[in-house]
């Protein structure tokens, strides 16, 4: 576990990084949900297992937007509480992190993950400064790789130079 980092406002990541996060990350979702979806129905289509039909990907189809929900929860969930990032986050060397720039625990990252799910939500983090509803309920932040580690080796230097100090 990292050690605790003040977050500055110029660590956080920008408006156009968030956006292009969450339109990258909504563009790998829904190419797994078409795939998955594709291939449920495909072995509906062949096999004739009912509980396999979700049929097509047209707006108020129960099962394709429950399937959808259910793929967001687990991409954003499983990505951010093994290694704080998801696929769009490493196209824009961002990462989530508690306030105090510690790891966030699982606990935290599914509530993040599930404060997505509310209506709107995904645009909320386009104010100033660019935090969202899901991060502010989670208490995380999306930082900057290069400016959060500039300040862990900042942070690290003035604790080596206040322990010579005392010496």
């Amino acid at each position: 576990m990292q050690k605790p980092v003040e977050i500055t406002f110029g660590m956080l990541a920008s408006r156009n990084k968030r956006f292009v996060n969450f339109i990258l990350d909504s563009i790998i979702v829904t190419i797994i949900q078409l795939a998955v979806s594709m291939g449920s129905n495909w072995i509906y289509d062949n096999y004739g297992q009912e509980g396999f039909l979700i049929g097509p990907p047209v707006l108020g189809n129960f099962k394709y937007t429950l399937l959808g929900l259910g793929l967001n929860i687990v991409y954003y969930g499983l990505f951010e509480s093994l290694n704080m990032r998801t696929a769009a986050k490493y196209v824009t060397n961002t990462m989530v992190v508690n306030r105090d720039g510690t790891q966030p625990d699982n606990a935290r990252i599914l509530l993040r993950t599930l404060c997505r799910l509310i209506p709107f939500e995904a645009i909320t983090f386009l104010g100033r400064p660019p935090i969202g509803f899901h991060d502010n309920l989670s208490k995380t932040l999306v930082v900057d790789i290069y400016e959060f580690e500039k300040a862990q080796r900042a942070a690290k230097m003035k604790d080596i130079n206040n322990n010579e100090e005392k010496r």
